[in-house]
């Protein structure tokens, strides 16, 4: 459970910093997270079920894009193509943890 709360706040601190990011570069994804730092996030940051110590992911080029976490199986399960469709569609095809990011002026 501890660990789970630490993922969800660090996933939800990339989603504030993605989106503050894309306010100051006209509504683009960053490149990779690490484009992030110092300015929106002090760090790259650490998944906590990473063994390696692997920053969370970032999927800026999905469909729908996000961010995730490895989750405690420890595998990134979004390389092996079990990516979710749409948030409804996550527990059923990927056991990562997982926070889609909205697209400005979407709805």
């Amino acid at each position: 459970m501890h660990f789970n709360c630490i993922v969800h706040r660090r996933l939800a601190a990339a989603v504030v910093a993605i989106r503050l990011y894309q306010i100051d570069h006209n509504n683009i994804f960053p490149p990779e997270l690490s484009a992030l730092v110092p300015r929106y996030l002090p760090a790259v940051l650490a998944d906590p079920y990473s063994a390696a110590d692997a920053p969370i992911g970032f999927a800026q080029d999905a469909p729908m894009p996000y961010v995730y976490s490895i989750s405690t199986n420890g595998v990134d399960d979004t390389l092996a193509g079990l990516i979710p469709r749409a948030r409804d569609d996550q527990d059923a095809r990927c056991p990562d943890f997982i926070m889609f990011l909205d697209l400005p002026g979407r709805k």
